[in-house]
């Protein structure tokens, strides 16, 4: 992120995505039943503890946006791993809308997070990560002392 411009958008891409996810799953977790009529799930018989098995896992990946945009050396490997959730979770809307398991309201879904998969595919293939190593990344040599057999005197 050599230019204040490369930051300054990292960072708004990190909010957003903190922002996005993080309330996402925290909507989820409080309101399993809104989320579901928002999404147009059939709700009969609807049981809310997958919806926020899902939220637990939104809530860590939404920090990981929070964590990227204040650890420059691990952020690409933070956004690595939330935009895979993003493509995995695109992928699995549309494979729902196309099913009819849920109405076209998904595509907020898909829309948002497509967005997010997008941008991130953009920041780890983009963004190079800086390795400090104090030894310049050369292995030491640990030269071994030979032990020479003890040839003690025998009487």
């Amino acid at each position: 992120m050599a230019d204040a411009f490369e930051k300054k958008w990292f960072l708004v891409f990190c909010w957003i995505g903190f922002l996005v996810t993080f309330g996402a799953g925290v909507g989820m977790f409080i309101f399993p039943e809104k989320t579901a009529e928002l999404l147009q799930i059939p709700t009969t018989g609807f049981n809310p503890f997958f919806t926020r098995l899902l939220a637990l896992v939104l809530i860590p990946f939404g920090l990981c946006y929070l964590v990227a945009s204040m650890d420059p050396d691990a952020s690409r490997s933070l956004i690595f791993g939330v935009t895979s959730e993003k493509v995995l979770a695109v992928l699995y809307a549309i494979a729902a809308y196309v099913s009819g398991t849920v109405g076209p309201k998904i595509f907020l879904v898909i829309f948002g997070d497509g967005f997010l998969a997008l941008v991130g595919v953009y920041t780890v293939i983009n963004f190079a990560r800086i390795i400090e190593t104090l030894d310049s990344g050369e292995e030491e040599e640990e030269e071994e002392e030979e032990e020479l057999p003890d040839q003690g005197s025998s009487s």
